[in-house]
């Protein structure tokens, strides 16, 4: 009988992520549904990753640049690590995925589960990026493949890629939490709040809300712009505020508990999201958590919202690369009180379709398909 055929009290589970924080709000959804099961879980992340310092944890050391030397010393670091400890189950949160070679190889020799929960098209990625390292990327990502025990997936599009896998292949997507994204009244004030909550990186898409709401700003009084987040984009995207006379407030970052308190005081929400080989194979959980507080949204026309909301019915929707176009669905919104509440309902309905509670159902029945 292998070390995983336990009760999941005594089943011990290291969940892995390598450098990439983006993966963070994954990774806590993760261990409180497997915790919340029953299952003992540790998480494994480069040291300096102070942002999943709330669990019991294993800062492994790592070179912080370049880049290179940073995925090779935390793939040895790893390695030895699962070397002493020996876990039953190693779960992968995905993207970069170098340290899946450390992974597969101490499973060679500790004969653990391997989870590969692929949040992203690891090798479409770095051939866009680093065509140079491509080949190396692809063998990286079908090891993970051939040697996974079960395969999480967050789309429909990765379940469809990977049907020769069929059997060990889960759809999980980033669900919403409805414990704590919740609709509450908001105080009314008079001035209407237009949220966008997001990383400020390029497939964000928030010059284009930048110069919406400046659009906005120039026929409808009492409206606010907010911006909620940073990222490696925050000078440029300031910069471009004020050349437009500083439509939108930067308010930084917000810790993820205060987020929904954030939204809540917020009238309209919007998923500026843009095209990019990342976003096609993504669901925006943000969109999920503005609708979960039954907040009325306006989308980007990507392929991701469009697989989850109708326009005019959970949604509306406009065009990813026009400014002009936004500015006229958050006007609408503005004028249409009756619009606002329909949206509002209707996309409670969606959030509640993808909640936390549903996804992580499947999470553990991965689990308990590897014990079998």
């Amino acid at each position: 009988m292998s070390a995983f055929k336990k009760e999941p009290s005594s089943t011990r589970v290291l969940v892995v992520v390598d450098n990439a924080p983006v993966r963070i709000e994954r990774v806590h959804k993760v261990v409180m549904a497997l915790r919340t099961k029953g299952y003992h879980v540790n998480v494994a992340y480069p040291r300096g990753l102070e942002t999943l310092s709330e669990y019991e944890n294993v800062p492994i050391a790592s070179v912080s640049r370049p880049p290179v030397l940073h995925y090779l010393s935390f793939t040895i670091f790893l390695f030895l690590h699962i070397m002493i400890n020996a876990p039953d189950v190693v779960h992968f949160v995905n993207l970069p995925d170098i340290a899946v070679s450390g992974i597969l190889l101490a499973r060679k020799l500790r004969h653990f589960k391997f989870v590969y929960d692929r949040q992203a098209a690891f090798s479409v990625i770095v051939q866009q990026h680093h065509t140079h390292w491509a080949l190396l990327a692809r063998i990286v990502e079908n090891l993970a493949y051939m040697n996974a025990d079960a395969i999480l997936v967050v789309v429909p599009e990765f379940e469809r890629e990977l049907k020769m896998l069929k059997g060990k292949v889960f759809l999980v997507p980033n669900g919403v939490d409805l414990r704590e994204f919740k609709r509450r009244q908001r105080k009314k004030i008079g001035t209407m709040k237009v949220l966008v909550v997001a990383a400020l990186t390029y497939c964000e898409g928030i010059d284009v809300f930048i110069r919406a709401a400046r659009l906005v700003r120039d026929s409808v009084r009492d409206v606010r712009f907010l911006v909620v987040g940073d990222g490696e984009l925050a000078g440029e995207l300031r910069r471009l505020s004020r050349s437009l006379g500083e439509p939108v407030e930067f308010k930084g970052w917000v810790s993820f508990d205060k987020i929904p308190s954030t939204i809540n005081e917020a009238d309209i929400c919007v998923s500026s999201v843009i095209p990019t080989v990342f976003t096609d194979y993504a669901y925006p959980v943000k969109l999920f958590e503005y609708m979960a507080c039954g907040k009325p949204v306006v989308v980007s026309n990507i392929k991701g919202h469009l697989e989850l909301v109708h326009d005019m019915h959970d949604a509306l929707v406009y065009e990813f690369s026009s400014p002009e176009d936004l500015a006229e669905k958050v006007k609408r919104l503005i004028r249409d009180k009756d619009l606002r509440q329909r949206l509002g309902i209707n996309g409670l309905k969606v959030a509640h379709d993808f909640s936390w509670e549903r996804c992580s159902s499947t999470l553990i029945q991965a689990y308990k398909s590897m014990a079998q």
